[in-house]
């Protein structure tokens, strides 16, 4: 068990990823099934490590702290993008929210005014009309 406490506290690493190097450490002694209960009994993820219950940590280290001299070397690859020790958080200063355009407004696009098919086809009517039109005045 304190093997397992000295992986987990403070880890930044997912669950599957702690799992994995624990079971590789331990020769698969015990199952991937066991290791992931055992894990769910002994911490939980608050962002952005996990933390070892107060009642496990004093049962196994006196004074509830695990020593950074018994930092955990790691057999399997440790996953990019992620930092071994927890920064502080980073303030930023604060800053007025800008405005998004309408979401919605990406979606159309202006289209040139030119006269639709149907204007189109009412002007042809119409010419052919005043032709009519003109025939039967000439025609009278």
């Amino acid at each position: 068990m304190p093997d397992l406490i000295r992986l987990v506290h403070s880890n930044v690493y997912s669950k599957k990823f702690i799992v994995q190097e624990f079971h590789k450490f331990i020769d698969g002694e015990l199952s991937v099934f066991k290791i992931t209960q055992k894990l769910g009994e002994i911490a939980e993820y608050k962002k952005p490590s996990w933390l070892v219950k107060d009642t496990v940590l004093e049962k196994y280290y006196p004074g509830g702290t695990v020593d950074k001299a018994d930092a955990w070397s790691y057999a399997l690859e440790v996953p990019v993008g992620k930092e071994k020790e927890v920064a502080p958080p980073v303030e930023s200063p604060v800053t007025t929210p800008v405005r998004p355009k309408s979401a919605i407004s990406r979606f159309f696009v202006a289209k040139p005014k030119t006269p639709t098919t149907a204007n189109a086809k009412s002007e042809d009517n119409k010419s052919k009309e005043e032709k009519k039109e003109k025939e039967r005045r000439e025609g009278k």
